[in-house]
């Protein structure tokens, strides 16, 4: 572990200076001593050459007070704090071009470089099929020994993250807020079970906020972090292209989903597939393929379980019409919308409905809250 006096001053250089500031930069590579920078006086670094008025007027701030506060306050309640020069410090970040200066930590630590590290991103705004195949594909990917990456947001990162979860796997969370914040509050549980079984990591100080700005900048860290990058569902703007973009720019090897050609949600993972830029995923295996270094040895697909379950209560339900047959056969053991299960069958929403309530009433659906339904599968 590296001093308390150089924890301290790169805490002050963190706050001091945004870690896209290219003359900080340049200036932090040259010198990779932030207290000697701290020492460095107005005339130094006007000397220099490249460092603008603003950059120059920041490290011209010597006072240590936040840096301290944060230190004392992260020693208080656990924290780590691991900079570029500490051996817990993620050594992939350091590939980067931005890397942070600090991160801030919670939970285990994982030897990123040499354990297989897959990132999984997609929307918030997800459709049942997104979350479903985030699920399945996370889970598989777990289970063979991959440590699942995500950034805990809504949508699909909370999938992939309870999909490990659910196989009692490691995942980890890196965070566009303070680690100390949880956000969504739903995600509570996901949180406490990464504390202890897991990570979660930012380059923020703890009690920061999620700020819009936050959020891409986070990106960068859960392409670095990861030999691959799995991208689920994508709207055309959205922040899972952004990383998407930024992993190809750090040469990351990137894997996508199909989807329909109409679902606005399609758009990104489709023209990465188009352009050559991302492999299609069908499993899990074909991302596993990519990497026999690291995985000798595969375990069965975990839907495959889920397959045959389906199958069997499929089996031992008698008396459905045609109709009913399609429709429980489209279905699983998650809640899908009638809107959805319409869109996977082919049949009008009014049929899907009578044909639903049937289906209820022969215990073959469960009606959930939200005009959703599930297979009664036990």
């Amino acid at each position: 572990m590296i001093k308390l006096s150089e924890k301290l001053y790169f805490v002050w250089f963190s706050l001091s200076v945004h870690a896209y500031n290219k003359g900080a930069r340049r200036l932090f590579e040259e010198i990779r001593n932030p207290e000697i920078i701290y020492n460095m006086q107005e005339a130094d670094f006007e000397a220099l050459g490249y460092l603008d008025n603003n950059t120059v007027s920041k490290l011209m701030n010597k006072n240590l007070d936040a840096a301290k506060r944060i230190i004392e306050g992260c020693d208080q309640k656990g924290y780590n704090i691991y900079t570029v020069n500490d051996v817990y410090y993620p050594a992939p970040l350091l590939n980067i071009l931005y890397y942070p200066y600090v991160i801030y930590h919670r939970g285990l630590n994982f030897d990123y470089q040499n354990q297989l590290c897959i990132s999984v991103v997609g929307t918030r705004n997800t459709t049942p099929y997104g979350v479903e195949t985030a699920k399945i594909l996370s889970r598989d990917l777990a289970l063979n020994g991959a440590l699942v990456i995500s950034g805990m947001a809504a949508g699909i990162d909370t999938a992939a993250h309870k999909a490990a979860i659910s196989v009692t796997k490691p995942t980890v969370a890196v965070l566009g807020t303070g680690v100390d914040l949880v956000t969504p509050v739903s995600n509570g549980d996901i949180y406490d079970y990464m504390v202890y079984n897991g990570a979660v990591i930012s380059e923020f100080p703890p009690g920061t906020k999620g700020h819009p700005a936050n959020f891409p900048q986070r990106n960068r860290i859960i392409s670095g972090l990861c030999h691959g990058l799995l991208v689920v569902e994508a709207p055309q703007s959205s922040g899972a292209l952004i990383t998407a973009n930024m992993a190809l720019e750090q040469g990351k090897d990137i894997f996508a989903v199909p989807n329909s050609i109409d679902r606005i949600n399609s758009y990104g993972t489709n023209r990465l597939i188009q352009k050559n830029c991302a492999k299609l995923i069908m499993d899990a295996m074909d991302i596993l393929e990519e990497y026999p270094m690291f995985v000798t040895k595969q375990i069965a697909p975990a839907e495959t379980k889920d397959k045959f379950k389906k199958e069997d209560f499929l089996a031992s339900v008698k008396n459905l019409t045609p109709l009913e047959k399609v429709i429980a056969e489209a279905m699983g053991d998650e809640p899908m919308s009638i809107d959805y299960i319409s869109d996977r069958t082919n049949v009008p929403a009014n049929k899907i409905l009578s044909a639903l309530t049937m289906l209820e009433i022969k215990n073959v659906v469960k009606a959930l809250p939200g005009r959703v339904f599930k297979l009664n599968i036990k």
